[in-house]
């Protein structure tokens, strides 16, 4: 029963992420069902370096400290999850891998990006008269649709106030480029990726599994979705139109947030497809620059935080 909570959450919930990305969660999650849980030392040491990355940003001079959002090690009283960090009057927010809401330490410990935190880094730098403007780091393929609602409008708020820019020199996707379409510009270097806009529920129908291992289930339910999802259950069609339906209504609210943000998107932004930021002049296809994905191309975040430092 350890792992109730996650199963629930990864196959019963809907997803703003790339499919690649939740198809390779879904084989870590397997593996890990198969093995005991590591310990929290052996986790902590683990640990990935990531985590404490320093970003190689202005000089050490210009850096500022805002308070530390989320859980801390109790030996180090290092943070779990990667922090906001000040250069000047420019505050950059992190918004780095998976996104979820209320993740454990274990999957922050893993590089996971919780929605309460990053709306928690949202309110502090509002509230910093120092901070003139705030740049967004992306580098996600998306998340969960649990707390993507709420996280979009801390941004939207922030963004009402301070300037705000979204920058990925890696992935900004689904979940993720719905945060950004809040910011008031987006950039990204030439080969990031951008885009795949939309929403999954991924479900198991593990019925013949149950058959095979000779079990069947008996099953009594007060209603005819009430086991919808159930192990051991066959799916039917009643099922399969009820969470269509639950997908294409998280759907519906999703787009229309970033419709809000980014009205310029061409249809082919919401085809589902992603697009490398720019793509290269002979090569077929269109890219994030004729889809509106986003503004313009920068090389680097260093570039992007030194060039508003110096106009601020």
């Amino acid at each position: 029963m350890k792992f109730a909570h996650i199963l629930h959450s990864f196959y019963g919930e809907h997803w703003h992420i790339m499919p690649d990305a939740w198809h390779r969660y879904h084989v870590v999650l397997q593996e890990a069902l198969r093995r005991p849980d590591p310990s929290h030392r052996q986790a902590r040491e683990s640990r990935p370096l990531a985590l404490a990355h320093s970003l190689a940003l202005p000089a050490d001079s210009a850096r500022r400290k805002f308070p530390v959002v989320g859980p801390v090690d109790d030996e180090s009283g290092a943070p779990f999850a990667e922090q906001m960090q000040g250069f000047g009057p420019i505050a950059v927010i992190p918004v780095h891998g998976p996104l979820g809401r209320r993740l454990s330490m274990m999957t922050l410990m893993c590089g996971g990006c919780d929605y309460i935190l990053l709306a928690q880094m949202c309110e502090i730098a509002l509230a910093d008269p120092q901070t003139k403007v705030v740049v967004f780091d992306h580098d996600s393929p998306g998340g969960q649709g649990n707390g993507h609602t709420e996280c979009a409008a801390a941004v939207e708020q922030l963004a009402a106030v301070k300037p705000t820019l979204a920058y990925t020199g890696g992935t900004c996707a689904s979940a993720s480029y719905g945060l950004a379409a809040r910011c008031g510009e987006i950039l990204a270097s030439p080969g990031a990726r951008v885009g795949s806009i939309g929403t999954i529920i991924c479900a198991e129908d593990d019925s013949a599994q149950w058959a095979m291992q000779g079990v069947s289930l008996e099953l009594f339910a007060s209603a005819p979705l009430k086991a919808t999802g159930a192990s051991g259950k066959k799916w039917n069609e009643d099922d399969r139109s009820y969470i269509r339906e639950r997908m294409l209504q998280a759907d519906a609210v999703f787009k229309s947030g970033i419709e809000k943000g980014r009205p310029q998107l061409t249809p082919a932004a919401y085809s589902g497809a992603w697009f490398f930021a720019q793509k290269v002049a002979s090569a077929p296809g269109t890219d994030g620059l004729a889809c509106k994905l986003i503004d313009s191309i920068a090389p680097d975040l260093a570039t992007v935080v030194t060039t508003l430092a110096a106009t601020v």
